[in-house]
């Protein structure tokens, strides 16, 4: 466990965090909550913290936190936190 939190936590420091706000309640929660996502996905090829195009984390049924790359283009409604 420690050496995963060594490797993946400077990472997901390096990205750029955003928190998208939706006026309807369509976001839930479960076990596992962090979603690592990428186009990769449509092609069937796996995805994970460290090559994930985002790392989407629910926050409450209308707010998601969002860690995207430096690439990743920003996406209304949106509120930027670093």
């Amino acid at each position: 466990m420690l050496a995963t939190y060594n490797e993946d936590v400077p990472a997901m420091l390096e990205r750029k965090w955003q928190v998208h706000v939706y006026p309807e309640p369509v976001l839930f929660t479960y076990d596992q909550p962090v979603t690592p996502w990428g186009p990769e996905l449509a092609r069937g090829k796996p995805v994970s913290l460290k090559n994930a195009y985002e790392i989407r984390i629910p926050l409450d049924p209308h707010a998601r936190c969002c860690l995207a790359l430096g690439t990743a283009r920003r996406r209304p409604p949106f509120i930027c936190l670093m």
